[in-house]
């Protein structure tokens, strides 16, 4: 497997309603159309063979590269430097509205911008992660790959005095390779649109201009309405961006990871993404993590109608009834289901909120099932969830297994950061699950979750340790592991979910769990640092 790219060697493009990985040779080898969780139309991420992919790369044999981000947005640059001259790769992909749509549009500039360059490439789309044939049409201005339900279409950019300047080398099992020689100066690139509802165009540059200025524009208007400016601004942004490139914006929902469910391991069964069994599972926490969003969007002035309220009203009487059972929790082990301590908290979490918005607005609640309910978590948890022999909160009931999912106790305000309880639960973490400031989820041999293999750090965990550090005043290490953590982004500022013993990234790329622990992170840490700073009065 050495001849496939690392999962970090990649960048993300996206049009809010789809996304594309491009490796650092300008492969894209994952694209899925015409939404996030459609099949794949290029999938040699998964299988170099069978997949499909649209390469583009200098003819020469020679060359090295360097990917950035065009600064302040998504838009992403492959330079390919040879003794002949230096290159770029152009990709991004102009935005959708908030309609669904199954147009999307990938757009590659080709340009040399030394000396000259003669790129060569290869589109080989393979439907529905190939299982499905195409045909290919070529005509005079692009041409058009067909399989049943999608057609994609390839416009090339050209001006009427250089019709040659792009050549079709073949078009073999209905793929197309083709040349381009560009001097210093020069810039010409193809589209590839998906449902395209006619032949291929011929594209002027003037065009390929506006779609690229255009992107730029949106991009920096989004990232613009920022307003931190912390010491890590340049790491909160480009996490910031990388989530709204995971966002699908005619529903505002985050997806996991552009990639559908990469396991650990090559061929392991460590997988989390989506396709596992968490469809099937009990998480007695999402109603917590719920009811948190919708507490949050309330203190800023969201809040719910009539509707609403009685949707939640009815989400709280089924908790009352359910909370306290075994289910999966939150890492969807397979091992059986446990009372997760965890599941409690945020079981707590949800009560808690809605009597909270109850109160705040005069709603009509079951103030006394729901208060009782409440405390009864709240008692249940400090009963059996606490090991007073590890002098820690355990992962579930009837055992003494840690479980870094707790690192949000005192976030969430089921406890104070400087609760002894809570100090000596940290300490407790940093002994058994931290690994040079790199941290585990939980230690599957000491509590097996049915699948086999190993795993390596959670970089979520990683992140909420540093929060969790920055809330309990131990700010110096808390700055110590966030400046470590930062080292492990791939070249882009990209994670994937978990970081090997190599330092390597590993799983689904990228997580969005991981980029937003990290703003959690920063935005806490430096909160804290200015006050520590704050001259007193």
């Amino acid at each position: 497997m050495d001849d496939y790219p690392l999962i970090e060697d990649h960048g993300l493009i996206g049009d809010l309603q789809t996304a594309a990985l491009v490796t650092t040779d300008a492969t894209i080898d994952w694209f899925c159309c015409p939404r996030f969780d459609s099949p794949s139309v290029f999938g040699a991420l998964l299988d170099r063979g069978k997949g499909g992919h649209f390469s583009v790369r200098p003819a020469a044999g020679t060359y090295t590269t360097k990917q950035l981000y065009h600064p302040d947005t998504a838009v992403l640059v492959t330079r390919f430097m040879t003794e002949a001259g230096a290159g770029e790769v152009v990709d991004f992909m102009p935005v959708t509205g908030t309609t669904a749509t199954d147009r999307h549009r990938l757009v590659r500039m080709l340009r040399c911008v030394r000396g000259s360059m003669t790129f060569e490439g290869e589109i080989a789309p393979r439907f529905d992660y190939g299982r499905k044939p195409h045909q290919l049409h070529l005509t005079e201005h692009g041409a058009v790959f067909t399989s049943e339900g999608l057609d994609l279409a390839l416009h090339a950019v050209r001006e009427p005095e250089d019709e040659r300047l792009l050549n079709v080398l073949s078009a073999d099992e209905n793929d197309v390779r083709f040349s381009l020689t560009l001097r210093a100066g020069q810039q010409r690139g193809l589209i590839m649109e998906s449902a395209p509802g006619g032949p291929p165009q011929e594209v002027r540059a003037e065009e390929f201009d506006r779609l690229f200025h255009e992107t730029v524009r949106f991009w920096r208007t989004w990232l613009g309405q920022s307003t931190y400016s912390g010491r890590w601004r340049e790491a909160v942004e480009r996490s910031a961006v990388t989530l709204k490139l995971m966002t699908y914006a005619p529903t505002g929902a985050l997806v996991a990871a552009p990639t559908a469910g990469l396991p650990e391991q090559l061929g392991g069964e460590r997988n989390w993404g989506i396709g596992n069994g968490a469809a099937t599972q009990l998480q007695l926490d999402i109603y917590g993590e719920a009811l948190d969003s919708i507490y949050f969007a309330h203190e800023h002035g969201m809040h719910l109608d009539h509707g609403g309220w009685k949707a939640l009203h009815t989400l709280l009487d089924w908790l009352v009834d359910h909370w306290d059972q075994p289910g999966e929790g939150l890492w969807e082990t397979r091992g059986g289901r446990k009372d997760f301590t965890y599941g409690r908290v945020m079981s707590w979490v949800a009560f808690d909120r809605a009597l909270r918005m109850a109160h705040d607005d005069g709603r009509p609640a079951a103030g006394g099932r729901w208060v009782e309910a409440r405390d009864a978590i709240y008692r249940q948890v400090f009963d059996r969830g606490w090991d007073p022999t590890k002098q820690a909160f355990v992962q579930h009931y009837g055992d003494d297994v840690l479980d870094s999912a707790l690192l949000r106790m005192p976030t969430v305000g089921f406890l104070t950061p400087d609760d002894p309880m809570w100090k000596t639960s940290l300490d407790a973490m940093e002994r058994e699950l931290v690994s040079d400031s790199l941290v585990y989820r939980y230690n599957p041999e000491a509590s097996p979750d049915g699948l086999r293999g190993s795993e390596g750090t959670f970089s979520l965990c990683t992140f909420m340790y540093v929060d969790a550090l920055a809330r309990a005043g131990r700010t110096d290490m808390a700055r110590l592991v966030l400046e470590k953590m930062l080292t492990y982004a791939n070249h882009l500022g990209l994670y994937s979910e978990e970081i090997d013993l190599t330092g390597r990234q590993l799983g689904n790329f990228p997580q969005a769990f991981t980029h937003l622990a990290l703003i959690d992170a920063a935005i806490t840490l430096d909160r804290i640092l200015r006050e520590e700073r704050r001259p007193e009065v």
